[in-house]
């Protein structure tokens, strides 16, 4: 196993972390009550990776059983407080509100308390606003920090580049938890902020949102041959030193096998070397050489229609370049309207207005793309 030291909390996590929310009826109520299938499944997927050196995990209120779960199996598994790093979550809430909750928490969790408290889902301004203000969010959690029940802050993000960043920059956190990954790299320029603070970096959700890569599309797999796709996106993250710590949510503990073998290399050269490259050009070549091609600017944003411009090209780009159709549909379906999480319209929303034609430094003919990219990734919606 490799560890990094998280930013300036000096704390030295594992380059892959356990993430929590996807056990067996995880998110079934009542959330206390566990059943001997789940606590097994947690118990042997926890055990396991402990056993290979993976020390942070992470979870969070809004996980369903997720708090509690872990709470039991680390007690059964007779784990020193201080041999593991947890990282948990709550929502935005008033100061009294978040303070009751990191109590609630910490009896969920069975612990005196937590490494790292991070608000959970700052992806839009006025969740910057609500986080931050006399009487908000941090409010109560530095309450808990002052009292010694919460060591670290940070934050976790489904939000645009311009949130992220100007959450970073009010320098209120220690760690930042946000999407990057080799179809998705966008988020590069927080990471190069986060770096710049000293703050710990931790990629979420590399292997779901990263490209269903547990079920790569088979030109995938063929255009990142002879590595797995999974091998080559956490090589491809673990290559920049201002990352961390990537999630894995595996299920089953044989599932590791896969992330530990990212480690290895017979030759003993740099997990980003000859062969990572060849194949990232392989990649970059089939992506860029579409005609309707997008650089993801984002500079066609605003949409009049609160369509997710650069969001849905990106996703269009990505089924025609490597075939990746379940992902696209599946990410495509999930973006509504005054959503907090995924945002966005679909593109059958386009009234053709053109305002975006004039921002696009490609000159891609927006409106048309939005239409045909809606036709083909709403189908089996």
């Amino acid at each position: 196993m490799l560890y990094r030291k998280l930013g300036k909390t000096n704390l030295f996590t594992s380059v892959f972390t356990l993430g929590g929310m996807r056990y067996l009826h995880g998110w079934n109520a009542p959330y206390h009550e566990i059943s001997e299938e789940t606590l097994k499944q947690a118990y042997d997927v926890t055990e396991h990776v402990l056993k290979h050196g993976i020390n942070h995990i992470e979870t969070a209120r809004a996980y369903g059983k997720s708090e509690f779960i872990y709470g039991k199996v680390l007690k059964m598994l007779s784990v020193k407080r201080e041999d593991v790093i947890i990282t948990t979550k709550i929502g935005l809430e008033d100061s009294e509100t978040a303070y009751k909750q990191i109590q609630e928490t910490l009896k969920r969790l069975q612990v005196d308390y937590i490494d790292i408290l991070d608000i959970h889902g700052i992806n839009i301004a006025t969740d910057i606003r609500k986080a931050l203000k006399k009487g908000g969010t941090l409010e109560g959690i530095r309450k808990a920090q002052k009292e010694g029940l919460v060591r670290f802050v940070g934050f976790s993000t489904h939000g645009l580049l311009n949130v992220i960043l100007k959450t970073i920059m009010s320098e209120e956190f220690d760690v930042v938890n946000l999407h990057y990954y080799y179809v998705f790299q966008q988020n590069l320029a927080a990471i190069s902020l986060a770096e710049s603070l000293k703050m710990g970096v931790f990629i979420i959700s590399p292997n779901n949102k990263g490209g269903l890569l547990y079920g790569p599309s088979g030109k995938l797999k063929s255009l990142c041959d002879p590595l797995d796709p999974i091998v080559f996106n956490n090589r491809f993250l673990l290559a920049n030193m201002a990352i961390h710590t990537l999630s894995v949510g595996i299920t089953e503990p044989e599932m590791l096998n896969i992330h530990l073998d990212s480690l290895k290399k017979k030759d003993e050269t740099p997990l980003w070397d000859v062969l990572e490259r060849e194949i990232e050009g392989r990649l970059r070549k089939e992506l860029t050489s579409l005609k309707d091609y997008c650089t993801v600017c984002q500079r066609c944003l605003p949409c009049p229609e609160k369509i997710n411009i650069p969001e849905t090209i990106r996703l269009f780009n990505l089924f025609e370049a490597f075939e990746m159709q379940e992902y696209a549909r599946k990410r495509y379906s999930d973006m509504k309207p005054d959503d907090r999480w995924i945002q966005g319209e679909n593109g059958d929303k386009c009234t053709s207005c053109d305002e975006c034609l004039d921002k696009c430094p490609q000159k891609l003919n927006i409106p048309f793309l939005l239409k045909e990219a809606h036709k083909i990734m709403s189908k089996n919606k």
